[in-house]
């Protein structure tokens, strides 16, 4: 690289001294003032080539900070996504938690609202799930949970649809343009799947189920809604064990459940 910038400042100073030879037989110029203008110019090429090179370099050195800078915010944007997705999800059964799920109705919620579309929602319950931790243990109690979670998820097969560990021995699902026909069927494959559910205890789990759906509408809230399905949930227990208590949701408006019909 230096042999051949040495051969360019030749070439450029013989092309210098060439043109001002030639600016000098037409113009009478002393060889001292031929020189002395050779020199000058060619210094302000070398001026601006040191010029030109130094903000190549700059610019290199700014690109490289820029691409540094950008590394560093896709590392920082991926830290943010893994400590959100951990923040949301439950350290047991590795499905959401009780924040994902506020967080993914209030979403569903407003998306069912706007578009005018159905939203369906099931509390699944285990059944004298501590009953089973006091006889088996921490441990037993805990394979309950994640076998509950693993089957539930199991069942959904679209992946709008959401589970999510609504608290203690909890779930919560949530089905977005489903109707009260879909719901009872995603509750009764639910159902036979978590009772299929054998281990080495010697015992099989059974869940109550409580769930309703609605077109929201603008004097209806989420909250009203939910404490409906919470509702189905509690009869489902009630009358269980290995229940299913659907709600025939027609209207609800101002915080009152207009008509109340499990099945």
């Amino acid at each position: 690289m230096p042999i051949i910038r040495l051969q360019i400042w030749i070439t450029l100073g013989i092309c210098l001294f060439a043109v001002n030879s030639a600016m000098a037989e037409s113009v009478e110029i002393s060889e001292t003032n031929l020189v002395t203008g050779s020199i000058l110019l060619g210094l302000m090429y070398f001026s601006l080539l040191v010029l030109l090179q130094r903000s190549q370099a700059k610019i290199k050195l700014a690109s490289q900070r820029f691409f540094d800078i950008e590394s560093q915010l896709e590392e920082v944007s991926l830290q943010n996504t893994r400590l959100e997705k951990e923040i949301n999800t439950d350290k047991l059964t590795r499905i959401g938690n009780r924040a994902h799920f506020e967080i993914t109705y209030g979403i569903e919620w407003d998306r069912a609202l706007r578009d005018k579309m159905t939203i369906a929602m099931l509390m699944i319950n285990i059944d004298n799930f501590r009953h089973i931790k006091d006889q088996f243990g921490r441990a037993v109690s805990d394979d309950c949970l994640i076998a509950s979670a693993l089957s539930i998820r199991g069942c959904l097969l679209r992946a709008s649809d959401r589970v999510m560990r609504y608290g203690g021995e909890e779930f919560a699902v949530l089905l977005g343009g489903t109707d009260s026909d879909g719901i009872r069927c995603v509750s009764e494959r639910i159902l036979a799947a978590v009772q299929s559910i054998e281990f080495i205890q010697g015992f099989r789990l059974s869940i109550s189920i409580g769930g309703a759906s609605v077109v929201p509408g603008q004097n209806q809230c989420k909250e009203t809604f939910l404490s409906t399905v919470d509702r189905a949930l509690y009869r489902a227990r009630e009358n269980g064990p290995n229940r299913i208590e659907l709600v025939n949701l027609s209207k609800v408006s101002d915080g009152e459940i207009a008509a109340y019909s499990p099945h």
